[in-house]
């Protein structure tokens, strides 16, 4: 597609952020952006919630008496049990709080900022209010902002719950934030107006691409994620959140929010305060141990007055009697069979790299009977796919096909220059693999080749272009894709060939 093209000029002056010291002195006075977490429990804490079960205070006076009676074997034998239940849980808390820990410390945000009029990259945690992010596909967002440059799709699934991304536009900065920030560090400016192919030629076709679960813009935006009211709420048209991942665009914002100020950060608090009820287990085990350490009390006592007062027996030989007694009816090994089975199902689902910190959450799992579950990310793997491809002449499925017809090679090619190399899009992902699964070792294919300007979706022209240079001196090739009466808006298609489009199009949506 030969094309004039000359660079979009730059008319908005550069935004320049935060100061450093500025910076700094945010973080000193309002913390830095981390959000809210349990602490880990300490060894004692662990300690003492084993001992204040009462299947183990059992265990604990049952050794004590064996203890005060001069049996010292058996009393050791079952303050040993107590021993190992308080070891393996101490070993299955501490590994799983590790691995947490490696865990979140992998996933922790970096952040590409603007300050002292600068980009630069600094952690998650040091990211202030009053910072501009620099937000590109496949970045998560460190803290919540108002996007005030670009255009996003971002996905709020964490939040909300919702696979589909929410498209994002840009409102007025709030405080002091700088004014229309122009250029964003994608490089390619505000869209221009591109000077239209010429309608009849055959290189400047307008072909559909039909992608599964495709839609024909940009979604709605939604209201924001609840959470409780806070002075930094802003209209949910270009507000973005801590945690969330942006699917599409690029964009410049203005963090309004960080730590547990955030959404996120306020859902985090609310969990924290939440307290565990007993699993079901650990219920019916108190409700064993009451029943049966009533019974034996009460057996013993009789067996201490019957001897005693009834056979005339001496009263420490009574006593010792009525001990031996309620001593062979409490189930000393209950506690000890439920901690050990707890922990070796523990063990088990840990070798499907699924972390258990409490082991009363394998009985949870065990107990489950009907599971509910989001499709989507969940029981399938959230990819697309092409389905189909369209030209004036013909269509092609891929679906059972062996081979790409000619035909639709530079269709193919260009819907891949059109598309990042690496996208972060599950849409444009699908569009890459198709081009390396069907034109692999032809000269359609240019891994590596970067666009010289970009022009990224917009609310005004619902389509992406990538100008690439080409051999000829200031001759450009364009690569765009986007809604097909976008793409045909700016091909100035005549009335035929846009109602044959029109009709490809609803064809498509119809399968």
């Amino acid at each position: 597609m030969p094309e004039h093209m000359p660079p979009p000029p730059s008319t908005t002056p550069a935004p320049q952020g935060l100061s450093a010291a500025e910076a700094a002195r945010r973080l000193a006075s309002e913390g830095p952006n981390l959000l809210p977490g349990s602490a880990p429990k300490s060894t004692a804490a662990i300690v003492r919630d084993v001992l204040t079960e009462p299947m183990f205070l059992m265990l604990l006076a049952a050794g004590g008496i064996y203890l005060a009676l001069g049996d010292r074997g058996e009393a050791l034998f079952l303050l040993g049990f107590v021993f190992v239940v308080i070891g393996i849980t101490l070993a299955q808390e501490r590994k799983t709080q590790r691995a947490l820990e490696s865990l979140r410390d992998l996933s922790a945000p970096r952040a590409l900022v603007i300050r002292d009029g600068q980009e630069q990259r600094v952690a998650g945690r040091d990211v202030v209010r009053g910072d501009l992010l620099v937000l590109h596909e496949g970045d998560r967002i460190a803290a919540d902002a108002l996007l005030i440059d670009g255009q996003l799709e971002v996905d709020e699934s964490l939040l909300t719950g919702e696979a589909v991304p929410v498209a994002k536009l840009p409102a007025a900065p709030t405080g002091q934030a700088s004014a229309s920030v122009g250029a964003t560090a994608a490089s390619a400016g505000p869209p221009q107006a591109v000077s239209a192919p010429s309608e009849g030629s055959a290189a400047h076709e307008v072909a559909s691409v039909g992608a599964t679960a495709a839609s024909a813009g940009p979604p709605q935006a939604r209201p924001a994620p609840s959470g409780g009211s806070a002075a930094h709420e802003v209209a949910s048209v270009g507000a973005i959140y801590a945690s969330t991942v942006v699917t599409r665009g690029v964009g410049v914002a203005q963090v309004c929010a960080t730590g547990a100020q955030t959404a996120v950060g306020r859902i985090g608090a609310d969990l924290a305060a939440t307290t565990e009820p007993p699993s079901a287990l650990q219920e019916g085990s108190r409700r064993l141990v009451r029943t049966l350490g009533t019974a034996a009390l009460v057996l013993a006592l009789l067996q201490v007055l019957l001897g005693w007062w009834w056979n005339g027996r001496p009263l420490l030989d009574s006593l010792l009697s009525g001990i031996a007694l309620a001593m062979a009816l409490l189930p000393e090994e209950i506690p000890v069979i439920l901690t050990v089975f707890l922990a070796l199902g523990a063990w088990r689902i840990a070798h499907q790299k699924v972390l258990t910190r409490r082991v009363t959450a394998v009985e949870a799992l065990g107990a489950i009977t009907v599971l509910a579950v989001d499709k989507t990310g969940t029981l399938t793997l959230n990819r697309m796919a092409v389905a189909e491809l369209a030209t004036p002449e013909q269509q092609f499925r891929p679906e059972g096909a062996s081979q790409l017809p000619e035909d639709f090679h530079l269709l193919a090619e260009f819907a891949m220059l059109a598309t990042p190399g690496d996208p972060f899009d599950p849409m444009e992902k699908a569009i890459q693999h198709f081009g390396h699964a069907w034109l692999e070792g032809t000269e359609h294919v240019h891994d590596g080749r970067e666009p010289e300007f970009e022009y990224a979706l917009s609310g005004e022209i619902l389509a992406m272009t990538r100008v690439f240079a080409s051999d000829e001196p200031d001759v450009h090739l364009l690569a765009t894709k986007g809604a097909p009466e976008a793409v045909a808006d700016l091909c100035h298609l005549d009335a035929a060939r846009l109602a044959a489009i029109r009709r490809q199009v609803e064809a498509m949506a119809e399968r």
